[in-house]
């Protein structure tokens, strides 16, 4: 009785053991299978949305590569034992994932059942994301005028550069992106990938924000603008450092989708480089000389570098930037016109007299014939100093 007893407990702890086992396994296939449909959608949403002409085959592609890094088995059509179907509505993009597993490893002793398990992922593409630029500035330069450059670059930052205007024209028409090129950042200043509050806030020189672009371009095989940028960074000394974070603004708690945008590349080594040239972004001096009359300067500055707003959703985040400011002071110089400033100066005395006179014809309430007065004393006054000694003056007559 009690050898009975015992071989039925055995069979009872050997079938509890069979349906843990089996329970186990089959929830680990399942979450196993539901990470993989989660890592398929997002990557190939995130390449949607940078590739917006992708169509099925393109999307069942990325997926199909994202599932065999994840040591995904094959499609049934492959011999595999999963089908695996992308679909896109709107701004999404889901994968379906089917796999067929075992219904149990030890009922496969009696029979060979199989389980269909599924899993289903939605990833939201192409979030709308804004960015707000606003400088002031005191000339255009566009490709066209790419020369200029040079010499004015070079001025703020205290050097000589010698790129051409090819070499110009490649910088301006150049993108990245700006997520990759801020984890290059971080791994170029020892910090933690994703820390991006920390990337923005440390200090770097310009050649190594250069340096590290031309990493990132060259990986991502845009090597058009390599060479130049190359040169760019040789011309410029390796001090001040900027905190990035002072040209480039990210949303706190931004995203890695609200991060994976493009930035002109030209813009940002614009702005490090009026950063980094002090208070005064940009000053101009133009001479402007008037023959015989006088000198007069002309200087104008701007007083703050171009200011680049948080990068975020607009639906959501909150996207300002305040704008910089231009300086123009105007100076005449009249030691070159003695006759002139005499001239101006007995003009203006009279008028002394004749101003009291209309205040005295104001008080007793004769105010339309002060006026009067004084306006025509004041062009006969005007009129004659001008034509004694600074415009040369004919007299017409009317038959």
């Amino acid at each position: 009785m009690a050898t009975i007893f015992a071989v039925m407990m055995m069979l009872s702890l050997l079938a509890f053991l069979a349906v843990v086992t089996d329970t186990g396994r089959l929830y680990l296939e399942k979450r196993t299978l539901q990470k993989n449909a989660d890592l398929a959608a997002l990557e190939t949403a995130l390449l949607y949305c940078r590739d917006q002409t992708m169509d099925s085959t393109a999307m069942d592609a990325a997926a199909l590569n994202v599932l065999s890094r994840n040591n995904f088995q094959g499609t049934s059509g492959e011999g595999g034992n999963s089908t695996v179907t992308v679909t896109q509505s709107g701004k999404a993009v889901t994968v379906n994932l089917a796999y067929t597993v075992r219904a149990s490893l030890f009922g496969q002793l009696l029979s060979n059942g199989f389980v269909n398990l599924n899993a289903r992922a939605t990833a939201k593409a192409c979030e709308p994301i804004a960015q707000l630029a606003i400088r002031s500035k005191l000339a255009q330069i566009d490709s066209s005028q790419s020369s200029l450059l040079n010499p004015i670059l070079g001025g703020l930052l205290g050097t000589t550069l010698n790129l051409s205007a090819a070499d110009w024209n490649g910088i301006l028409n150049t993108n990245i992106n700006l997520l990759s090129y801020l984890d290059a950042l971080s791994s170029e200043l020892n910090l933690d990938v994703g820390d991006y509050e920390s990337v923005l806030a440390t200090d770097i020189s310009i050649t190594d924000l250069i340096e590290v672009s031309t990493e990132v371009l060259t990986t991502a095989g845009d090597t058009a603008s390599v060479t130049a940028l190359n040169t760019l960074a040789a011309a410029i000394p390796g001090s001040p450092l900027i905190a990035l974070g002072n040209v480039l603004n990210v949303q706190t708690g931004a995203s890695e989708a609200a991060l994976d945008t493009d930035l002109n590349l030209f813009s940002l080594i614009e702005g490090a480089i009026q950063l980094a040239s002090g208070e005064n972004t940009a000053n101009v001096n133009l001479p402007v000389s008037l023959p015989g009359l006088a000198s007069i300067s002309v200087k104008a500055k701007v007083i703050e570098p171009q200011k680049l707003s948080p990068i975020g959703n607009p639906e959501t985040d909150e996207i300002y930037v305040r704008s910089a400011q231009v300086r123009t002071l105007v100076s005449i110089d009249l030691s070159g016109a003695t006759g002139v400033a005499n001239n101006l100066l007995s003009a203006i005395t009279p008028l002394i007299g004749d101003v009291a006179i209309f205040l005295e014809t104001v008080v007793s309430g004769n105010v339309f014939g002060a006026v009067g007065n004084l306006l025509d004393n004041v062009f006969n006054t005007l009129a004659s100093a001008a034509c004694g000694g600074i415009f040369p003056c004919q007299e017409r007559k009317i038959a």
